[in-house]
């Protein structure tokens, strides 16, 4: 989704399942020629000054942080061009691809994989397996993800939620399960019941800045369909405060529609967020959400606000993609 803050995970990833995995600062062959070692002394600093734009980008609130971005692009493409033929140049590579798979709806990254995996060095290249199921399951290929995530986590179980999300997507077709909640927007305590044709269901961890951010990105979605009231928007939230996860709603998040079903996954003792989380087979991290349909099946899940007019624009009995 395009708002993922998809950097800040970069930086926390590194070379995750990756031998020999390029860092910042790795010292360049002493007996490598003059040409060389420049070059790669270049490209180090390059990636460092890259990676500090990132750190102040993390800084950033949530519609800020998204539109710096979104003006990623170039300069990681330049970046890529620039240490090409270095040891950094699998990581220039994999955070490009990692930023056309956010922003670029994964156009080009199977190109960008390719090349990585042709590169001598190893390093980043199970990463990139991870981005390829991730991309999989974006295109709607649910059993080429799970054929190509299969054997990763078999050599790499730091990689086993990437099975966690295939199996999330594996609930397409399947009745939405209902969970016995308190709706803290005062609606219905069980919102699968209401009378829109179509639910979107957003699944996040508290009541934020960036969960208010997704809020109305799908609410300016849904205002802009032929018939709004059509569908409505249910969030989920695991918040330990339901007085926080409430105000912040009713007192930063209207403008954009009406107000959803706020339906609270206690996360504190003996509360609802475990029966929530194995109900849905929600992977970590959040936000995740789910396009339901008339008959509350799940017609589609991670679908982008801008899919939205694809999927109920054509009137009620318009579907889902697998």
């Amino acid at each position: 989704m395009a708002w993922s803050g998809f950097l800040a995970a970069l930086l926390m990833l590194g070379g995750c399942g990756d031998t020999a995995a390029p860092s910042r600062g790795r010292a360049t062959d002493p007996n490598a020629p003059p040409t060389d070692r420049t070059k790669e002394l270049a490209a180090e600093r390059e990636l460092a000054d890259l990676e500090a734009q990132v750190a102040e980008q993390r800084k950033l609130p949530a519609q800020e942080r998204t539109a710096a971005e979104q003006r990623f692009g170039g300069t990681l493409e330049r970046t890529v061009a620039h240490v090409a033929g270095t040891h950094l140049e699998n990581k220039a590579l994999y955070w490009l691809a990692s930023w056309r798979f956010t922003y670029r709806d994964g156009d080009g990254v199977d190109d960008l994989l390719d090349h990585l995996n042709q590169l001598k060095s190893p390093a980043f290249r199970n990463a990139g397996k991870a981005l390829r199921v991730q991309l999989r399951l974006r295109q709607g290929q649910v059993r080429e993800a799970r054929a190509l995530a299969e054997p990763l986590v078999a050599q790499i179980p730091e990689f086993n939620g990437l099975l966690d999300l295939i199996a999330w997507h594996e609930t397409v077709g399947q009745r939405a399960p209902r969970v016995a909640s308190r709706n803290l927007s005062g609606g219905p305590d069980d919102p699968l019941g209401r009378g829109e044709p179509w639910l979107l269901v957003l699944f996040v961890e508290r009541v934020d800045d960036n969960a208010l951010q997704r809020i109305a990105r799908y609410q300016q979605a849904m205002g802009a369909l032929p018939n709004p009231a059509m569908m409505r928007l249910v969030v989920v939230a695991f918040d330990p405060s339901p007085l926080n996860a409430t105000a912040t709603l009713l007192n930063q998040g209207q403008g954009h529609g009406p107000v959803p079903d706020l339906m609270w996954a206690n996360p504190n003792a003996n509360g609802s967020s475990k029966e929530w989380e194995s109900a849905w087979k929600l992977p970590q991290p959040l936000p995740h959400s789910a396009l339901l349909g008339p008959d509350r099946t799940i017609m589609a899940v991670e679908l982008p606000p801008e899919e939205l007019m694809k999927v109920a624009g054509g009137g009620v009995g318009a579907g889902g993609k697998k």
